[in-house]
């Protein structure tokens, strides 16, 4: 299959990324309706082909000119740091940095991270993906990054503990409920072919374990 044709298979209405969850909309076409996401202030919309390798410069060609996170996007740095700007928690934010800086994500030729990417709906044709009795009502779900490398897709999820745990009157205990639903969420990533990458607030806030987690990362995505 190509490429470009993966991608619209994959994301039939565009792949948003934001903060804010993205707006759908549906245009007649040939007699039936055609989905897409509409692009906002809050949130962007990649329309176009991400495979094999997507980079900053890759995400700027597709971006530029347009208003991402209160910011005019009229260089890639200015990109650089509307992304940031839309990374979410402490953890995730040390850990862009972190990725930024070692790889030099501005310069070089790797992953570009996408921040709060709304993954779900895809990779199966829906005629109204609005539909409150669809059996696909509560998919669209985002999650921390993804990146698409080597002609393949990466999800990376940054776990704080209610992801595995509940809080009592003594502190925070085990949950085997919360844990259940990760190894559900993984599987269906794995299942929709998702590459899942997962790491925990723990992790990150112990500066001896960022190198391992970073070059782990490289090494799964080869570049």
């Amino acid at each position: 299959m190509d490429a470009s044709d993966l991608f619209r298979e994959q994301f039939p209405a565009g792949l948003p990324f934001g903060k804010k969850k993205p707006s759908l909309a549906l245009i007649p076409q040939q007699g039936s309706q055609k989905a897409y996401f509409e692009s906002e202030n809050e949130v962007a919309v990649i329309r176009e082909n991400v495979y094999p390798n997507f980079t900053v410069q890759n995400l700027y060609s597709k971006l530029s000119g347009t208003q991402l996170a209160g910011r005019r996007l009229k260089s890639s740095l200015a990109l650089l740091i509307a992304l940031f700007d839309m990374v979410e928690t402490e953890s995730e934010k040390s850990f862009y940095r972190h990725y930024r800086r070692q790889f030099r994500m501005a310069n070089e030729d790797i992953p570009v991270l996408i921040p709060q990417a709304w993954i779900q709906w895809h990779s199966k044709p829906k005629t109204d993906l609005r539909a409150e009795a669809s059996s696909y009502a509560n998919d669209l779900y985002r999650v921390d990054f993804v990146a698409f490398w080597g002609g393949k897709r990466f999800a990376i999820l940054i776990d704080d503990i209610g992801h595995y745990g509940k809080q009592t009157w003594r502190g925070w205990a085990a949950d085997e409920e919360a844990y259940s639903a990760r190894l559900k969420e993984d599987r269906k990533l794995i299942k929709e072919h998702w590459t899942v990458f997962r790491i925990s607030n723990w992790e990150m806030r112990r500066d001896e374990f960022i190198p391992e987690i970073l070059s782990d990362l490289r090494e799964l995505m080869e570049f």
